[in-house]
């Protein structure tokens, strides 16, 4: 699984943009019974920190993994990472000298209640940034190495940036979608530029606000980035086939694995 003990989080915004995948994901990748024994460890762990007259055994660990994994199934690493933070801090209550699975799942549930506030909040002001953003003429439209330019009610092709029509967004993109369907199939033959950087509108997103790149464009870059460097791992002829695994869970950001649970897996 990924490395929870690296993982450095302040705040939901963390655990909210993050790139992480939930447990639902991870127990498709590695199967219940690791993401509840990784839970387990963390649960473990945690829980070292209070000095308390009835705390939890190893039976109680189980079961309060199992529950969490059922019920927070959408929940990533980074949250558990903030969680345990604010519940160390004392932010759910006092424990009075115990602390069980109860008491672990009702602090989960407030914490729940707050993430999704904050989840509501943070998507407001994403709606309200691309609200201002379409306000804005700072867009180009580039068809294949020529600009658009507004001729009155036409539209003509200048290889020259400097005259091309600027636009709001939202004028650039119903532009580019008419440009498709009327004249150009190819998708990447007509794309919408930022004239402050001259960068593809998805391009300034990811650089300086990935927060703002959709979903979709997101998955489809972070796709092909990784077959990218796959294949380049693959084709690395000095690492062996466990050395190859390794490297390409390092570089999707998970935990390597050993030498015998990679040919456990081999079977």
């Amino acid at each position: 699984m990924e490395s929870y003990q690296a993982k450095s989080i302040q705040t939901f915004s963390q655990t909210l943009n993050s790139d992480s995948k939930p447990l639902a994901a991870l127990k498709v990748e590695f199967g219940v019974g690791m993401v509840e024994a990784g839970l387990m460890k963390i649960i473990s762990e945690n829980i070292k920190f209070f000095a308390l007259g009835k705390s939890m055994d190893n039976l109680q660990v189980i079961e309060t993994a199992k529950l969490i994994v059922g019920e927070y199934y959408y929940f990533k690493l980074e949250d558990f990472k903030l969680f345990f933070t604010k519940f160390k801090r004392g932010e759910y209550g006092n424990l009075y000298d115990r602390l069980d699975g109860q008491v672990i799942m009702i602090a989960l549930n407030q914490y729940r209640e707050e993430r999704l506030a904050e989840a509501e909040r943070l998507n407001h002001e994403k709606h309200k940034k691309l609200l201002e953003a379409e306000k804005e003429s700072f867009y180009l439209v580039k068809i294949g190495s020529n600009w658009l330019r507004s001729n009155g009610d036409n539209f003509e092709e200048v290889e020259q940036k400097e005259l091309a029509t600027n636009y709001t967004q939202g004028e650039a993109y119903n532009l580019k979608a008419w440009l498709q369907k009327e004249y150009y199939s190819n998708p990447n033959h007509v794309l919408v530029y930022d004239s402050r950087n001259c960068k593809s509108v998805f391009d300034y997103l990811e650089e300086k606000k990935p927060e703002l790149l959709p979903y979709g464009e997101k998955s489809k870059r972070a796709t092909k980035e990784y077959f990218e460097a796959k294949e380049k791992i693959m084709a690395d002829t000095k690492l062996n086939d466990f050395e190859k695994e390794n490297a390409l869970r390092v570089f999707a950001k998970l935990e390597p694995i050993t030498e015998e649970e990679w040919i456990a897996r081999k079977k």
